[in-house]
């Protein structure tokens, strides 16, 4: 969404005031837009959440107590730069997160950094292979796959915010 969409949609809404004082904090964003999908129509190395990861030959899917970790997201780069040029995010390579689900970690404790896993590779995506999902893998901890379709948008502060000094009406609220 350009600027001036947004501003129409701010005036539409009787929020041009609000819009005005929150411009100049706008920042550039990717909308991510999931789309439920059968896994084996969407190609390998392509994004998305869930399933089961598209990897590198040398990489192995990370386990934690005995139990491979549920993918929550596979990003490719280029897909988002496509979509979204941004100098703030690789121009190409993999990321992929994971989570363990039957501790359930929140990750605000040292011992619960073994519950989750990044993983990075900027090497050629062409060598990628969709793994199969694995029998140590518990029911819970698959999450069934969802292409991911990103555009470029813009963001907005929250409201009410730091970042600026602004009273809204009871009209406006």
């Amino acid at each position: 969404m350009d600027e001036l969409s947004l501003e129409q949609q701010f005036i539409d809404r009787g929020l041009a005031n609000f819009f005005s004082v929150a411009k100049p904090f706008l920042k550039q964003a990717i909308y991510i837009k999931p789309v439920k999908i059968n896994e084996d129509a969407l190609a390998v190395g392509k994004s998305k959440f869930g399933g089961v990861p598209d990897l590198p030959p040398n990489m192995e899917w990370p386990q934690d107590g005995g139990y491979a970790m549920a993918l929550v997201a596979q990003i490719n780069f280029a897909e988002l730069q496509n979509a979204a040029p941004t100098e703030k995010l690789p121009k190409s390579g993999m990321l992929w997160m994971y989570y363990e689900t039957e501790r359930s970690v929140s990750g605000f404790e040292q011992s619960h950094k073994s519950g989750y896993a990044v993983r990075y590779f900027d090497g050629n995506l062409e060598c990628l292979v969709r793994q199969k999902r694995p029998l140590n893998l518990p029911e819970s901890a698959y999450f069934h796959a969802a292409e991911l379709q990103c555009s470029a948008t813009l963001e907005v502060p929250f409201y009410p915010s730091d970042l600026f000094d602004y009273e809204m009406s009871a009209e406006e609220g």
